[in-house]
């Protein structure tokens, strides 16, 4: 029987996922590597950004924050993730 994999290790992997469903252009705005990504679970509202899937409004996701070097008042990139996918299911708005 396999083992469960972590929470850590499937952090590890989901901001690995992410990025790679990233075009270029989204990479630009990017500090670094996925590996500098942090990695949260919560819930997704309507509010939170540019929701491509909005079956997920309501529904527990990942945001996945990966660092910019942008203008500081922009923050981070974020991306929302479904938990079992790992597919990019929207954005979060930058100031």
């Amino acid at each position: 029987m396999k083992e469960a994999k972590s929470d850590l290790n499937q952090a590890l992997d989901v901001r690995e996922a992410v990025w790679d469903q990233l075009t270029e252009k989204e990479e630009e705005h990017i500090a670094g590597s996925w590996k500098n990504a942090s990695v949260q679970k919560i819930t997704l509202r309507e509010s939170m950004g540019q929701i491509r899937d909005k079956t997920f409004i309501g529904e527990e996701v990942y945001l996945v924050d990966y660092p910019s070097e942008d203008s500081p008042s922009l923050g981070g990139v974020g991306v929302y993730a479904d938990i079992k996918s790992y597919r990019i299911i929207g954005f979060g708005y930058r100031d």
